[in-house]
């Protein structure tokens, strides 16, 4: 009998643990006056109550949904500055390392010279990848949902991303911009 009343214990409560969770991967659109980056995302929410959701986006960051007028969900989000893949003499040994210096794996000053003197600089080994910290709002539509178990849905959702530390990255980082995402879940 203990072990009967266990289980329905474990049942009934993994009910709860497992319901509301979802799971999506979506394509995102931005600089659409330009040309059109794409990439891809994906992430997970969980349901706080039936107008809440809180989640992370593999793009977007951490995300909060909350239920407004005729089915639109806002969206707030905040993303941590990424730090660097690598700073000071460890991204020059790495770029020696794949493009034909010695074996020893640290670079000597010879190295160092016809480094600079070639393509490198300074900046390319202080500021080797990495993104800023950012924060978006946003608005976001459900067009269909469906299945029973596993649910599926399709989505679109457009966030304003501001990311006011952006020059300090090298790449392509704007300071704001637009994401324009659809996006497929499948939740419980």
């Amino acid at each position: 009998m203990k072990m009967i009343k266990n289980i329905a214990i474990v049942v009934f409560a993994s009910s709860f643990m497992f319901a509301g969770i979802g799971f999506h991967y979506a394509n995102n659109y931005t600089d659409m006056d330009a040309g059109t980056n794409t990439a891809t995302s994906w992430g997970v929410s969980y349901d706080l109550n039936d107008n809440t959701s809180v989640g992370w986006d593999s793009v977007m960051g951490m995300l909060m949904n909350f239920d407004a007028p005729m089915g639109v969900k806002l969206r707030l989000g905040w993303a941590a500055n990424a730090a660097d893949a690598c700073v000071g003499a460890d991204c020059l040994n790495a770029d020696l390392a794949a493009n034909g210096g010695d074996d020893s794996g640290v670079a000597d000053e010879a190295e160092v010279a016809a480094w600079l003197a070639g393509d490198g600089s300074l900046e390319d080994l202080m500021w080797g990848g990495g993104n800023p910290a950012s924060t978006s709002i946003g608005l976001g539509f459900t067009w269909w949902t469906g299945g029973t178990g596993v649910k599926t849905s399709v989505s679109t959702n457009y966030d304003y991303v501001m990311a006011p530390n952006a020059a300090a990255y090298t790449g392509t980082f704007a300071a704001d911009y637009s994401n324009l995402s659809i996006v497929v879940g499948f939740g419980f």
